[in-house]
């Protein structure tokens, strides 16, 4: 309680350091590192932190035989590789984009919740924002895992800036049937928007 005043104080405070983590956990859509810089201007008193995030989970297995342990084992090395060499290619594009040079952790998410991860990261360092981009998965991954920077916003206890892609395309979703039998096409707009 008294960690929350003191942050709340120092927040408004002219001239005092902000904390800024920006979250990379590979699932960000292309063009997102761009948008990232463009909207990042940190003053000198700013401290900026890239959290990269590695999700790869690791359910039970049944098996019994050596051979389809170390096999498995082979596998998953495997991807923790591939998941690192696409969180690495996103942070070296962040870190040629921004005027700072930032601190850059990295974490590994054993528990198959890199969301509840960086709120925890965020919360630990005692950030005043957390930037995270949409989840670009595909629906299926999004529908089985859940999107990262919606576990994020249901989370988060400061500031939050969820960026989008960088490619400005208006969304678009098909309209049930007219009474002339043709369909309507209209924009879809966010949650609170117009």
């Amino acid at each position: 309680m008294e960690r929350d005043r003191q942050i709340d104080a120092r927040s408004r405070v002219p001239g005092t350091a902000r904390r800024v983590l920006v979250a990379v956990h590979g699932r960000e859509p292309a063009g997102w590192d761009l948008e990232v810089c463009r909207a990042l201007t940190p003053s000198p008193q700013t401290a900026v932190r890239l959290l990269a995030v590695t999700d790869v989970p690791s359910p039970p297995a049944a098996t019994l035989l050596p051979s389809a342990r170390r096999t498995r084992a082979r596998a998953r090395a495997e991807w923790q590789r591939l998941e690192e060499a696409n969180v690495t290619r996103r942070l070296e594009a962040l870190l040629a984009g921004l005027s700072v040079v930032p601190e850059v952790v990295w974490v590994r998410v054993e528990d198959a919740d890199p969301g509840r991860a960086i709120v925890e990261q965020a919360a630990a360092w005692g950030a005043d924002l957390i930037v995270v981009g949409v989840d670009a998965a595909s629906w299926l991954e999004r529908r089985l895992l859940g999107a990262i920077h919606e576990r994020v916003v249901a989370r988060a206890g400061c500031a939050l800036l969820v960026m989008p892609s960088g490619a400005r395309s208006t969304l678009r979703r098909w309209g049930g049937a007219s009474a002339s039998g043709r369909g309507r096409q209209r924009a879809a707009t966010a949650k609170g928007g117009a």
